[in-house]
């Protein structure tokens, strides 16, 4: 059963000004402004305390799913088991494949903190779709960048032991991350994340880690990491020259 919210719905008319007032949700690529606009003031808040259900693989998808507040683990399970394909923040849509495909969710989510979702009703999604065609497009760019991340991650999972895992997931990062002026980024993952991602153990990446810093290939505190050597963390993760070559198309 789909958890409920632990908080009363508010009006759609309503929903807009609570939204933008809690936290500036910019437009993801390819969205305008006035678009995303309404978008926003169309959507239904509804709060999910820590560890409830926001939607469940199979279940029926009606609405987009907007993270205005928390941390949302989306991840897919069988036969006793769990695989976490991501942990969304505010701002990123999720459920999306679902929305734009079968009509039912293709994986499921749990909120990991007391989190709200803005939910956007499928008929003005559809509606300003048609309008816009440009809209349909920026929808396509999303979709492929999931599916690209979805490669990526099986690759990283299918071909790399623990450290190689490890070491990819800091290269791609580093990438998404802005850099400060010491070359360091901010990793915003506890080490449980991590190995909920990575398919392994908190503590066989706590050794990963030090295995990397002990080879110099990188430092870090806390969360903080500077990747000293690209080089030897590319051969750790067996970075491929078509690997590199979409890297680059990306950046």
């Amino acid at each position: 059963m789909i958890a409920t919210s632990s908080c009363m719905q508010a009006p759609p008319g309503r929903a807009a000004s609570k939204v933008l007032s809690v936290v500036d949700i910019a437009s993801p690529a390819g969205f305008d402004a006035v678009t995303w606009k309404r978008m926003l003031e169309a959507g239904t808040p509804v709060a999910f305390r820590r560890g409830m259900t926001v939607f469940r693989a199979g279940g029926p998808c009606d609405s987009l799913h907007l993270i205005e507040r928390g941390k949302i683990k989306v991840y897919c399970a069988g036969q006793g088991r769990e695989q976490v394909l991501g942990v969304e923040r505010a701002g990123a849509l999720i459920g999306e494949v679902g929305f734009f495909s079968a009509g039912v969710f293709a994986v499921s989510a749990r909120a990991l903190e007391d989190s709200r979702i803005l939910k956007i009703p499928e008929l003005l999604v559809s509606k300003l779709m048609d309008e816009r065609p440009d809209l349909r497009a920026a929808v396509v760019q999303l979709m492929a960048r999931r599916a690209a991340g979805m490669v990526r991650m099986v690759e990283r999972i299918a071909l790399n032991d623990v450290t190689g895992r490890v070491a990819s997931y800091l290269l791609e990062f580093a990438e998404l991350q802005p850099s400060a002026a010491d070359g360091s980024f901010y990793l915003p993952r506890t080490h449980q994340e991590m190995a909920n991602e990575l398919a392994t153990t908190r503590e066989s990446v706590a050794r990963a880690l030090s295995k990397l810093t002990r080879a110099g290939s990188i430092a870090h505190s806390g969360r903080r990491f500077w990747l000293l050597q690209i080089a030897k963390l590319e051969k750790s993760a067996n970075v491929t020259e078509r690997r590199r070559a979409l890297t680059r198309k990306r950046t």
